[in-house]
């Protein structure tokens, strides 16, 4: 039996639309975030802390989430998960961060890592 073999030819319209596409997509990637310099820490949706992210020395802050404790480590502008009691560790492998909107969770410890502060950003979203 033969197969049916579809071609198609790519029109006018077909690179418009991937050219806008990848427009937008530079745009977005283009609009710069404002450095925050504070970071909320909250547990079960309850603030538990604000801390600068410009402390005069390293600082480890130690959390109570549901499941045990986890150290967020903060110096020079940017704050991380440095040890968690989840066992997937993804907020662990979430890095560094540093600017205004930034967050890291750890669902299973029900922890919310927010940088806060600075200047707002200029967009809060982008539509089409």
């Amino acid at each position: 039996m033969k197969e049916a073999c579809v071609h198609y030819k790519l029109r006018y319209g077909d690179f418009a639309v991937a050219g806008i596409l990848i427009a937008a997509a530079i745009a977005f990637m283009s609009v710069p975030l404002k450095q925050g310099s504070m970071i909320q820490i909250q547990v079960q949706s309850r603030t538990v802390g604000v801390y600068s992210l410009y402390p005069d020395k390293p600082k480890t802050i130690a959390v109570t989430g549901i499941i045990g404790t986890m150290h967020i480590h903060v110096e020079h502008g940017y704050a991380w998960v440095a040890d968690s009691p989840c066992t997937n560790k993804l907020c662990r492998k979430t890095g560094r961060i540093s600017r205004q909107g930034e967050i890291i969770v750890c669902l299973p410890n029900r922890v919310v890592i927010t940088v806060t502060g600075g200047e707002p950003r200029d967009i809060d979203a982008i539509t089409m």
